[in-house]
């Protein structure tokens, strides 16, 4: 068995064992179902590469056609998992986005089930100078629309998660972010390749194949991702309420406003709190949340999620500068940050250093890190 064949198959298994443990999630039930339909599309574009390097195709004239390959599935797949991951359920008219991709597997499936000279006849006169190319460029350009739409949900999401939420890095996806940014790179090195083929007239099918074999390393990292958080409590956001409309822009000094609560949230020590979020203390401060939001984005210039975590970097820092030797994550957990990665980031940009750095700047002995 080549070595391409090994490498496409054991991709093959993983992603399809991976769908399995989705589908039978009970959290996020619509999401999983959608990352579980988006494993298996991206299993069967791989699968012809397997079969092909195999030399399947020639030992077998009637695999010729075998539907397994429905690129222009993936994109709305990769749209809609990411949109109910944000918003608990997938976008308006979302099955009418599967219309192109059923069209493509029902074409598939006619050539298929066609006798055999008559399925070779139609590869090399029709399927090959005609459809294939056509499909392919409708494949790349379905994937570029959906996979900017995709990270415009997501980019959406983690806003919202900032605004309302201080825990917002446990929800936020980077690792779907990461793996969406590495799709478009790979996308558009896909398109630059097979337009130089178009006006060379050359191609290669092993090289066709070491991008399906990325693609398909990008989506085992989001399947494996993806089955690691299939779990999680995304939050969900209610709409503003009518009594919650913001005030017109000559309302008013929302600078103060920011101040009085900012004193009042250290008084308080609501900071503390891991799962913080902007109703609740909006509800503590005696307001609702599209006045607080104001007037922390507004009067401070700083998110909800950055205000809270601010407080808690300099409550870290205070205890440091009064020769608190403790090491750091337990301290940064217990002033309400969740992780050592989000107690970092959050000390950083309060501060411009690590909070190792900024121990080390103190004038005590050194202490556990």
């Amino acid at each position: 068995m080549p070595w391409q064949t090994a490498v496409l198959s054991l991709l093959v298994a993983q992603l399809t064992i991976l769908s399995t443990a989705l589908v039978t999630s009970d959290r996020n039930r619509t999401a999983n179902r959608l990352l579980a339909a988006w494993l298996l599309v991206s299993a069967g574009l791989l699968m012809p590469f397997a079969l092909g390097y195999a030399g399947m195709f020639q030992r077998h004239a009637w695999l010729v056609f075998l539907p397994l390959a429905i690129p222009l599935a993936v994109g709305p797949l990769a749209w809609g998992y990411v949109h109910s991951l944000a918003n608990g359920r997938p976008p308006s008219l979302f099955f009418c986005h599967l219309g192109l991709p059923a069209a493509q597997f029902m074409y598939g499936t006619a050539c298929f089930l066609l006798p055999i000279p008559t399925k070779f006849w139609w590869s090399d006169n029709v399927h090959e100078p005609w459809v294939a190319p056509f499909s392919s460029v409708i494949s790349l350009v379905s994937l570029a629309i959906y996979t900017t739409l995709a990270f415009l949900a997501l980019r959406r999401y983690r806003a919202r998660l900032a605004s309302e939420r201080s825990d917002d890095e446990r929800f936020d996806g980077r690792w779907l972010g990461r793996a969406l940014g590495a799709l478009g790179l790979i996308l558009a090195l896909r398109i630059i390749y097979q337009g130089v083929g178009a006006m060379t007239g050359e191609g290669s099918y092993g090289v066709v194949a070491s991008f399906y074999g990325m693609y398909g390393a990008i989506v085992l990292y989001v399947a494996v991702e993806g089955w690691r958080h299939a779990e999680t409590p995304y939050p969900r956001f209610a709409p503003l309420a009518a009594t919650e409309a913001p005030l017109p822009e000559r309302g008013p000094d929302w600078a103060e406003m920011g101040r009085q609560w900012t004193a009042r949230v250290r008084e308080e020590g609501w900071w503390r709190e891991p799962e913080l979020d902007l109703p609740t203390m909006a509800a503590r401060l005696g307001t609702n949340r599209s006045h607080l939001s104001r007037a922390l984005n507004d009067g401070l210039g700083v998110s909800f999620s950055t205000f809270v975590n601010g407080l808690r970097a300099e409550a870290v820092a205070e205890r440091l500068r009064a020769g608190d030797t403790s090491n750091l994550l337990p301290l940064a957990l217990g002033m309400g940050f969740n992780s050592k990665a989000s107690f970092n980031r959050a000390f950083s940009a309060r501060f411009g250093v690590t909070p190792t750095a900024y121990r080390r700047s103190l004038d005590y002995p050194s202490a556990p890190q």
